[in-house]
């Protein structure tokens, strides 16, 4: 490989606060296509790592289900490549994040003049020393200087924040008392009664209930979510629900499903004059999953990710 020199020095940083990128041979094909268009072997280079950095990126925010526009980028355009130092990855309905890779044994995030203030949000990617894997270090909404320490950096997590709906719920954020508007403690929404019949938690977890309204029936129901660690980067999930005020059982018919962020379904269940639907499944960390809640041809549809 061309830049081998370069790159052998890179330092891994390997922690579950950040998040895993893969860069398939695919995004070092495209990497060298681009290398080769380049007269200036320092440019080359350059270009070669911003490649790689927003590739693989731009793939991890496809696998959450977030639509890029990646051969829209001035990172894609040679003459922009040319001209600038630019690792832009476009995000439909949203902006440009820069994807900027951390050079060997550095402790500091480079971010040329040319993209300060022209992005909606910045990211420091590091790179592993065979260029096969990388992480997101870290997040920033706003840059305005050529050299910011990484320990300024947000977590990477918040990066979700400002990618996604509001729908987006970040169970992982539930252990540091960051909880989303809406969901409340599970003493709060439901009644002394139906607190006797939901699932144990563990004391190093966390649960919480929203109250939801399917508007057509006329139905309320309250969603309680419960997260249990139970081993490094796993976790035990829980998914209840149960009628509302005075009603004593759920809709007959009334259906949950959970699925996974490539749509396979981890559990479902249908109410039969049920005071509950309760259904529990492991997942790891940095996964996606969706609550489905059907009555009829109504769906309520609740995203989450740890």
């Amino acid at each position: 490989m061309l830049i081998t020199g370069l790159i052998t020095n890179l330092i891994e940083f390997r922690s579950p606060e950040h998040f895993h990128l893969s860069i398939p041979l695919k995004a070092h094909q495209l990497a060298q296509d681009f290398y080769g268009l380049q007269h200036n072997p320092q440019k080359a280079q350059q270009v070669y790592l911003n490649t790689l950095a927003v590739y693989g990126v731009n793939c991890y925010l496809n696998q959450l289900g977030i639509e890029t526009e990646l051969t829209e980028a001035e990172s894609w355009n040679p003459i922009m490549q040319t001209l600038a130092d630019v690792a832009d990855l476009p995000i439909k309905n949203w902006g440009s994040l820069e994807c900027r890779p951390v050079l060997p044994g550095a402790k500091q995030c480079k971010f040329p003049p040319e993209v300060w203030g022209t992005r909606r949000g910045y990211v420091a990617v590091q790179l592993n020393s065979d260029l096969t894997e990388g992480y997101v270090l870290g997040f920033l909404p706003y840059v305005d200087k050529e050299e910011i320490s990484l320990m300024q950096f947000q977590p990477a997590k918040h990066l979700i924040y400002y990618l996604h709906d509001a729908n987006l719920v970040l169970l992982g954020n539930w252990f540091d008392e960051e909880i989303e508007a809406g969901w409340e403690d599970v003493t709060n929404v439901l009644s002394p009664h139906q607190q006797k019949f939901a699932l144990p938690r563990r004391k190093t977890g966390v649960k919480r209930g929203k109250y939801l309204r399917c508007e057509r029936s006329n139905t309320e129901i309250i969603l309680c979510v419960g997260i249990d660690p139970i081993e490094k980067n796993s976790f035990e999930i829980e998914v209840e629900v149960y009628p509302m005020g005075t009603h004593m059982s759920l809709s007959e018919g009334f259906k949950v499903t959970v699925c996974d962020e490539e749509g396979v379904v981890l559990g479902s269940a249908i109410a039969k004059r049920h005071t509950a639907l309760r259904l529990h499944f492991t997942s790891q960390l940095s996964q996606r999953f969706k609550v489905t809640l059907t009555l009829g041809e109504e769906c309520i549809q609740e995203f989450f990710y740890i």
